[in-house]
């Protein structure tokens, strides 16, 4: 073999490791490609309750003129929880939760109420703050891709 063939052979040998290596690591990179199916939510604070908290799976994001975004839902599930509530949520069709915790009908103000959601053992938000008339509720949403 010559010295010019053992080079083209070297160079091609390069070239497959180069884009086997270069595959392996954009599907590390890319992360899972299943949709999660739950997601987890803890409404944390020293209490006392109840405090309201709204779950949809169904909202779409709507941008203003600024490029500020907002959610609007279409449909929620609405129930009176207290804070030290935990629970598994199921994700909809397209992977997707709209969560939101606010304070009571009859409440003025609230102590600091915190909110965690997580996907797959990962906090995707974590919010806290004292529910008022200022900070009337605390919100996470989570979508899949």
């Amino acid at each position: 073999m010559s010295a010019y063939s053992a080079k083209r052979v070297r160079m091609r040998c390069f070239a497959v490791v180069a884009g086997v290596s270069a595959l392996t690591a954009c599907s590390i990179l890319d992360g899972p490609t299943e949709a999660p199916t739950t997601a987890s939510i803890v409404i944390g604070g020293p209490g006392p309750g109840p405090l309201t908290l709204v779950t949809s799976n169904q909202f779409v994001y709507i941008w203003d003129n600024f490029g500020n975004r907002r959610e609007e839902v279409v449909s929620a599930d609405t129930s009176t929880v207290d804070p030290g509530y935990r629970a598994d949520l199921e994700l909809g069709g397209g992977a997707r939760i709209f969560v939101s915790v606010g304070r009571g009908m009859d409440e003025e103000a609230t102590p600091q109420v915190t909110l965690q959601l997580s996907v797959r053992d990962e906090t995707i938000c974590e919010v806290a703050s004292v529910l008022s008339d200022v900070v009337p509720e605390l919100i996470c949403t989570y979508t899949f891709n």
